[in-house]
């Protein structure tokens, strides 16, 4: 620090950040992540079922971000977006549509895709190993994510009971 010919510009609180974020990252485990404050707020209000986005599951698989799949009713689902999609590239009014989501971290990613409801986000998909991606345009919504569906299933005998999350 003392060193660096510009030490007035360097945030002590976001280099440390920087650093165990790197730690972190240097697991090699796209589920084990490093979080600070902001996001883990953020987080933390997803884990109660209520928030503003598209309403789809991603993941990171083989460093592609990949539509697990769309919630029932969601603005992704009206959309046309499908399970095991691959976004290619996403764009709002922050952010241009960027090509290379390879090797974006899934938390990265859904900063992006979640947003205010009422304002769009636009994705680009690769759907069965087509070359050309999809445009897709898509209005945020306010989402009220249940833990537990239940059906009931022949002649109510049977339960099928679907675990959306785990939260708290």
């Amino acid at each position: 620090r003392s060193l660096y010919y510009d030490a007035a510009k360097l945030d002590q609180e976001k280099l440390e950040y920087s650093a165990v974020k790197g730690f972190v990252n240097g697991i090699g485990d796209p589920y084990t992540v490093f979080m600070p404050p902001d996001e883990a707020k953020d987080f933390e209000q997803g884990l109660d079922g209520k928030l503003e986005g598209i309403g789809a599951e991603l993941e990171v698989k083989d460093g592609k971000l990949v539509v697990v799949a769309p919630l029932k009713n969601s603005p992704a689902e009206k959309a046309g977006v499908k399970a095991w999609d691959l976004i290619v590239g996403i764009a709002d009014a922050t952010k241009e549509v960027d090509t290379g989501t390879g090797g974006m971290s899934l938390t990265d990613a859904v900063k992006i895709i979640r947003g205010k409801a009422g304002t769009k986000v636009t994705l680009l998909l690769l759907r069965d190993g087509s070359e050309e991606p999809i445009r897709t345009e898509i209005t945020r919504e306010a989402l009220d994510v249940p833990s537990v569906i239940t059906t009931f299933i022949e002649n109510d005998t049977v339960a099928h009971v679907k675990l959306l999350k785990f939260g708290a």
